[in-house]
């Protein structure tokens, strides 16, 4: 740190990350710290405490978005699981509403879902809406969050 670094990339999961995050506050780090989809996660919230504040992340996924029904998925999942999803709760969440949409419009074999895939419009699903390119990768929106007094927040 002897550098003074007005940025720190954290390129890791949960666990590596909350480490590097701590470690970095404890040496007197007063840059910013910000990391991807391997952050956006309550347990880094719980394990990081206060030294996850401010920390920006790139993200899937929003916990408090109010489109596509995730509300009440967040309900739903806290009831079962006793806890909020993450992002990849989320994600697989998305990945079921796409199926079932592609089920209700008839797709039976694997023939008709990868034709429903390829000419789907937006689906709007708890990730916000979602749809194929014809290279067939995801087309989803992101976000950007900043851990602020313990949670996620739109980064500003």
């Amino acid at each position: 740190m002897e550098k003074k670094p007005d940025l720190l990339v954290i390129g890791a999961l949960v666990e590596e990350g909350v480490k590097i995050a701590t470690q970095a506050k404890q040496l007197g780090y007063k840059g910013h710290l910000t990391g991807g989809n391997g952050l956006n996660s309550p347990k880094f919230i719980e394990l990081a405490g206060p030294a996850g504040d401010g920390v920006i992340v790139g993200a899937a996924y929003y916990l408090h978005d109010t489109r596509g029904g995730n509300p009440a998925f967040v309900e739903r999942y806290k009831k079962k699981f006793g806890k909020e999803p993450d992002q990849f709760a989320a994600q697989a969440y998305a990945a079921a509403q796409i199926i079932a949409a592609a089920i209700k419009g008839g797709a039976t074999t694997s023939a008709h879902f990868c034709s429903f895939f390829g000419n789907m419009k937006p689906l709007m699903t708890v990730l916000g809406p979602v749809s194929f390119a014809t290279s067939r990768d995801v087309r989803a929106g992101s976000a950007i969050l900043e851990v602020s007094k313990g949670a996620f927040v739109p980064f500003k």
